[in-house]
């Protein structure tokens, strides 16, 4: 399952051209499955729709204090035209040494 094998916690939910619709979290994935979903359902049904996306244009420095802010651990990244591009999470800003 992509949720375990990115590590971010998260995955992005996208469209046919690629626009993030929501992201679906490990903790979503668990309150669907307290409230009665199954594995077997759908992801669009338990996902948190919208969601926090980081604009790709934007300073790294940016990006980690917008999450910080928010108090959320990973988002989207997407391009002008909100087509995912990638994922972030608080650990690579630390890793990266962006503190």
């Amino acid at each position: 399952m992509e949720l375990s094998r990115t590590g971010m916690g998260m995955v992005a939910v996208c469209d046919d051209q690629s626009q993030v619709q929501g992201i679906f979290t490990d903790g979503d994935l668990r309150r669907w499955l307290v409230s009665g979903g199954t594995l077997a359902d759908i992801v669009t049904a338990a996902m948190t729709k919208g969601g926090v996306t980081l604009n790709d244009q934007a300073r790294a420095i940016d990006a980690k204090e917008q999450l910080m802010k928010l108090k959320i651990s990973a988002a989207p990244v997407v391009d002008e035209n909100h087509r995912l591009v990638g994922a972030i999470n608080l650990q690579s800003f630390y890793q990266a040494g962006i503190l």
